[in-house]
Parts: structure tokens; C-alpha cells; sequence
């Protein structure tokens, strides 16, 4: 969802998919190159970091190194968080006011 990107990208000859184009950018630390340009840069480069680093662990080849799915909200409830406090100080330092009353929480279903 980040990236702005479908997972895969069906082609008449071959299918690419969206790990192999993240996972070295990840590495390299290109953060800026994966987040959906959408977003104009405004965003925490830390919280997308964390956002990715919950994404990759869910891609572990057997069940028992990927985290379950409790693990998995607490952590980007975490993010989201950390991203809205810095939204609310980014915006309070600039003299702007939000409504908040709107904002979509997470839970598990």
C-alpha cells in the first residue's frame, strides 16, 4: 500500500513483482524512491522504515518467522501514531488546526 504499486505486474511474456523492485531499494536505503509519489514527501522517512520493516517480516518463507496478524496491527497502530504526532506538530508549528474526529483507526477483524 505504501508504494502505490500492485503487488504484481502481469506482462504478456512475464509477471514482476513488487518484492523484487522493494527489497533493494530497501536495502540501499532508497525510501524516498519507494513511497507513493502521491504522498508529495510528506511523510517520516522513520515511520515508512518501520511500516516496511513490519511488510518484509510477513514475507518469511514459513509461518512460524512471520508474525501474527495482533503483532502485525500493534505495530503499524505504532506507526500510525508516531506519523500523526509529527503531522499534529508539524501543523501546529505552522499555525494550521485539523480535525482529527475523522481519522481512521485500525483493528483487527
Amino acid at each position: 500500500m505504501i508504494t502505490g504499486h500492485p503487488l504484481i505486474k502481469r506482462g504478456v511474456e512475464s509477471s514482476n513483482f513488487i518484492l523484487d523492485w522493494v527489497q533493494p531499494k530497501i536495502e540501499c536505503g532508497e525510501i524516498e524512491g519507494i513511497v507513493d509519489p502521491r504522498l508529495a514527501g510528506e511523510f517520516r522517512i522513520t515511520s515508512c522504515m518501520e511500516v516496511f520493516e513490519v511488510a518484509m517480516s510477513c514475507i518469511s518463507a514459513t509461518a512460524m518467522q512471520r508474525p501474527d496478524i495482533s503483532h502485525i496491527l500493534q505495530e503499524l497502530q505504532e506507526c500510525s501514531a508516531l506519523e500523526m504526532d509529527h503531522d499534529i506538530v508539524t501543523r501546529n508549528s505552522l499555525g494550521y488546526t485539523a480535525n482529527y474526529e475523522s481519522m481512521t483507526i485500525l483493528s483487527a477483524r
